[in-house]
């Protein structure tokens, strides 16, 4: 790495540093069902800015997706603050049996048509 990129990449992130995510937007938790009744505990990041439409982010993971706790913020959303910056609505939610959200997880559960889990919790199809 030259040392050009290199200050240009260590200029990136402070400046991905300097936005105030709690300034433009807001925090929610809610526990979203899903076609089997089981619910999952997700965090979603909303614009302050109600003026207009934005797009959808959401990250499913088994890891956890702290900070918990309305009043606790992440410093960056999304892959990175440009989302923010941009608008984008960003959803984190821990997958089925992990954290705070319901069901039992499964490590690699194989997918049987009409058969729903974590994989189909996003599909728009109603069965495989």
């Amino acid at each position: 790495m030259s040392l050009i990129t290199a200050i240009a990449f260590v200029g990136f992130l402070a400046a991905q540093d300097t936005y105030d995510v709690r300034a433009h937007y807001t925090k929610s938790e809610v526990m979203i069902p899903m076609r089997d009744g089981v619910k999952l505990f997700t965090i979603i990041y909303e614009p302050k800015d109600a003026s207009q439409k934005y797009p959808i982010l959401i990250t499913r993971t088994a890891y956890g997706i702290a900070p918990y706790g309305p009043g606790n913020f992440r410093a960056v959303i999304g892959p990175n603050n440009e989302f923010a910056r941009e608008g984008y609505i960003v959803a984190y939610q821990d997958t089925r049996g992990k954290y705070k959200s319901e069901g039992d997880f499964v490590h690699h559960r194989p997918i049987f048509k009409g058969q729903v889990n974590e994989v189909t919790d996003t599909s728009l199809h109603t069965a495989l």
